[in-house]
């Protein structure tokens, strides 16, 4: 019986029917250069591809390879996965509905929310290496000349921030999630950034109710801080006594309770921090003005994770938009 040629691209259906139109094409022998290149296109791991296999030529902007080194079809380039890839940020950067995106590509609901959640999935995997904490010799090296004038044993630069949830049915996490701040129901995460404006920390989502102390303690951030650093922070974060175990100091804002008037000094002081520490705020605001999607009341199944992952879906969202927010010009002048 004769073999039906398909193919071997994933999530291509595509099989060599006379009357259709549609090449299939060999994996290129020589040079070997090339070949690995059609390989790593492909994208399916430990894959070695046999003589019976083809790529259609969907893959192809002609419709067929060109054997031109330089050509757009010297290697196939069209692939589902890159239209995956857009269906996720579309949502993520523009908040679309799963009803806008199941009618713009004309896929049912309930494929939208699977292509969401596996892709999400395939990001977080592949793009959280772009959240790194990086020494403190590279710290210094790229530090901008105002941290230098200021706090020049600058690390890392903290903050919380909230994002809307849908108001729980259980009454337990409703309370956990309930932010007094915002009088709604959130989850909260802790972020870091360096002195040059790169996201290096970024902590499991927590409910609104967790205090900022709280959260800095339990979610491995002091794990990283060693001795001599200077950590910037807002008056909420009330851990100068934990960073001291580790040799390194805490700068927040002066306090006024008890106090009629801050003195000449203080005042001076809390100016100086807050030219330097505003910058995490610019930060936080670039990460949610470019994924729209952090800026909308999200539904509380994307709290639930999967019984073989550590991470709930909304910290895997975070992190992958936190971590191509890392790909964007700084946001503090160097």
């Amino acid at each position: 019986k004769k073999m039906v040629l398909s193919c071997c691209a994933v999530g291509c259906a595509n099989r060599f029917q006379k009357a259709k139109g549609v090449g299939f094409y060999r994996f290129p022998a020589f040079p070997n250069s090339r070949r690995q290149k059609w390989i790593q296109a492909i994208k399916r791991e430990r894959w070695i591809p046999s003589k019976n296999s083809r790529v259609c030529g969907a893959h192809f902007v002609t419709g067929k390879p060109v054997n031109r080194a330089g050509h757009i079809d010297y290697v196939p380039s069209l692939f589902t996965f890159t239209r995956r890839v857009d269906e996720v940020l579309m949502r993520l950067r523009l908040n679309l509905r799963v009803e806008d995106l199941s009618y713009r590509f004309s896929i049912s609901l309930s494929t939208v929310s699977d292509i969401f959640q596996r892709w999400i999935d395939l990001l977080f995997t592949h793009l959280s290496f772009l959240i790194h904490w990086p020494s403190q010799e590279i710290v210094h090296n790229n530090m901008p000349q105002i941290f230098k004038d200021l706090y020049p044993r600058t690390r890392c630069i903290i903050d919380c921030s909230e994002v809307f949830i849908e108001r729980p049915c259980a009454y337990q996490a409703r309370a956990k999630t309930y932010s007094n701040y915002k009088k709604h129901n959130t989850i909260k995460f802790l972020i870091g950034i360096t002195p040059n404006g790169a996201i290096s920390f970024l902590s499991k989502c927590w409910g609104g109710r967790a205090t900022d102390k709280c959260i800095t303690k339990n979610s491995g951030f002091l794990d990283l801080v060693e001795h001599g650093d200077v950590i910037l922070a807002d008056r909420g974060f009330d851990i100068a006594d934990d960073l001291g175990v580790y040799g390194a100091r805490l700068e927040i804002p002066s306090f006024t309770r008890g106090k009629n008037q801050l003195s000449l000094q203080e005042v001076e002081y809390s100016k100086r921090l807050s030219k330097v520490r505003i910058h995490v705020e610019r930060v936080i605001g670039l990460l949610k003005n470019k994924y729209t999607f952090l800026q909308s009341t999200l539904p509380v199944n994307l709290l639930r994770h999967r019984s073989d992952s550590e991470y709930a879906n909304i910290d895997k969202i975070i992190t992958v938009c936190a971590a191509i927010t890392n790909l964007s010009p700084s946001v503090v002048p160097l």
